[in-house]
């Protein structure tokens, strides 16, 4: 199907309200490694990974808490416009890790462990990483991220794994696991992440 560029999301939507990974890649192209590096291809309707791109966007670029509540409703969103759209509540949980708010963290990931039969094994995988991460085991989660570091490579996982390195106080690993990212792999409103970076690498 060849549509005008102004016109892609009606014509998206025509087709069965299914987006695929590739067509998320051509409209959403800096959020596309984010999806790449998680392993998440399965189609959507087109209406819950509007939602969840708006999410994306607004988590990845916001400046208040107020920035992430809203991103959190949008992927609530998502998840109520396709209920096999679990990464949209993975991406709630995440949410509230970074804020710090553990209790409804904790409360929204026993929420998603009870899907677990629903889900496939890449899915599981990343849900037991959250939970190892919300409950502070912060070995057990390094081994997750690791691991999914192996098979997507990329800031994402990487970051993910150098973190929980240095967190279990391996500040040595997490130098390595961290040595091939740079600040510009972050936003600049990311100063969390950016100067946990800079810890860990000296950068």
């Amino acid at each position: 199907m060849s549509v005008p560029a102004a016109k892609a999301a009606e014509g998206l939507a025509v087709m069965s309200a299914q987006v695929t990974s590739s067509m998320a890649r051509a409209l959403e192209p800096r959020l596309a490694g984010i999806m790449e590096q998680r392993g998440w291809s399965r189609p959507i309707p087109f209406d819950a990974f509007k939602a969840s791109s708006q999410g994306f966007e607004l988590f990845l670029s916001g400046r208040s808490r107020e920035d992430y509540e809203k991103a959190v409703d949008l992927f609530a969103r998502a998840y109520s416009l396709d209920s096999t759209e679990f990464n949209a509540l993975f991406e709630m949980a995440i949410i509230e890790q970074s804020l710090e708010e553990w209790a409804r963290a904790d409360s929204l990931l026993a929420r998603t462990n009870a899907l677990r039969p629903h889900m496939s094994v890449d899915q599981t995988y990343f849900l037991d990483f959250l939970i190892a991460r919300n409950r502070g085991d912060h070995r057990a989660a390094y081994d997750f991220a690791r691991r999914a570091a192996d098979r997507w490579p990329g800031a994402v996982w990487e970051y993910d794994a150098g973190y929980h390195a240095l967190s279990s106080a391996q500040p040595a690993l997490a130098a390595r696991t961290m040595s091939a990212l740079s600040l510009s792999d972050f936003p600049a409103n990311n100063a969390r992440r950016r100067s946990r970076l800079a810890l860990a690498t000296r950068k």
